[in-house]
C-alpha cells in the first residue's frame, strides 16, 4: 500500500513538473514572439498594413516557430530574433519599382500602369 502511494505521489509531481516547464515554455515562446514583432515594426517591416500583431503571432505559432525549431536542431546558434529576421519577419521584399499586377480571371495580365 505503502509503494502505491509513493508511485502516485510521485506520478502527481512529475506531472505538476511537467505542466510547469510546458508553461514556462509557452511564456517563453510568447516573449521570443511579442520581441520579434516589435523589432519587425521598429524596423518599419512590420506595418498595420501587411500584417497585425494577432496574424503575426498566429502565423509563428503555426508555421515560422515550428520550422525554427527543426532548422535549430542543425544550427544551434541560430536564435528565434535571427531566423525570422532573415526572412523579412515573413513579409514579401519589396523594391520601389516592383508594380502591382492584375490578372483577370481569363488569365490576362495588365500592370497598374496600363
Amino acid at each position: 500500500m505503502k509503494i502505491n502511494k509513493l508511485a502516485v505521489s510521485v506520478c502527481i509531481a512529475v506531472s505538476c513538473l511537467t505542466c510547469s516547464v510546458t508553461s514556462v515554455k509557452a511564456d517563453t515562446t510568447q516573449n521570443e514572439f511579442e520581441q520579434a514583432y516589435e523589432v519587425g515594426r521598429s524596423k518599419g517591416i512590420l506595418t498595420d498594413q501587411n500584417m497585425t500583431k494577432d496574424e503575426f503571432f498566429s502565423l509563428c505559432k503555426d508555421s515560422v516557430f515550428p520550422s525554427y525549431v527543426e532548422y535549430s536542431t542543425n544550427h544551434p546558434g541560430t536564435t528565434f530574433a535571427d531566423y525570422i529576421a532573415e526572412d523579412n519577419y515573413e513579409v514579401p521584399l519589396q523594391k520601389a519599382t516592383d508594380e502591382p499586377e492584375t490578372v483577370s480571371a481569363t488569365g490576362d495580365k495588365s500592370n497598374a500602369s496600363s
